[in-house]
């Protein structure tokens, strides 16, 4: 049976990995409770009369590249846009195969699999990016291997051609007639977190620990 890890598991893993201590270790403890009550992370189980909340391996993933965002200072909308990403399909040039049931994998049992396997390390980006006329701000995430990201140009992800910065795009009817107008965008900054590094301690911890 799949390990199970409660809140109060994950905040003590994390503090363990990461150095916490003293009033930070209460800020960490109060971070992943809170992701639990927004729902940012799922139950896999409820145990005991006091109903502790269980959480599998792909949720506790989740928590710790959310976990590291807020470290890095992000707030709530950009910390929400991220999430969106982690649940997308892993760049299919990356060449990992079919993973429950799905291929490309969602990104999340991609980066699982990886540390698993030992293979080599997979980065979460995020590009802050706007709209340059409207000043819309929005936020693309992406899994990345030494910097390449495995998507095709007609994918948003890939940052490129339509979606590449300072291009004007415009959506195109099976007639070639243009429906909709896409204007430039440029990217505001780059974010890049040591996925693997980060969540190694936690997808190879030995069971029962």
């Amino acid at each position: 049976m799949p390990q199970l890890h409660s809140i109060t598991d994950i905040t003590e893993q994390v503090a363990e990995a990461w150095g916490v201590t003293g009033a930070a270790l209460a800020v960490l403890h109060r971070r992943v409770r809170d992701l639990h009550a927004q729902k940012r992370i799922a139950v896999a189980a409820i145990q005991g009369g006091r109903k502790t909340a269980l959480f599998d391996l792909r949720e506790v993933v989740r928590a710790i590249i959310l976990l590291a965002l807020l470290e890095a200072g992000f707030d709530a909308k950009t910390l929400a846009e991220a999430e969106h990403w982690l649940d997308r399909a892993i760049g299919d040039g990356l060449g990992f195969p079919a993973l429950n049931g799905t291929w490309p994998p969602v990104g999340l049992d991609a980066l699982i699999h990886a540390v698993e396997e030992g293979q080599s390390d997979l980065d979460f980006a995020l590009y802050v990016r706007r709209d340059v006329e409207t000043g819309e701000r929005f936020v693309v995430g992406r899994f990345e291997r030494d910097g390449k990201h495995g998507y095709g140009e007609g994918d948003l992800q890939s940052l490129s051609g339509p979606d590449a910065d300072g291009v004007e795009a415009w959506a195109i009817d099976e007639g070639g007639e243009r429906m909709a107008r896409y204007a430039p965008r440029l990217t505001i900054a780059r974010v890049v977190l040591p996925a693997s590094a980060l969540v190694r301690p936690f997808v190879l911890l030995p069971d029962g620990d």
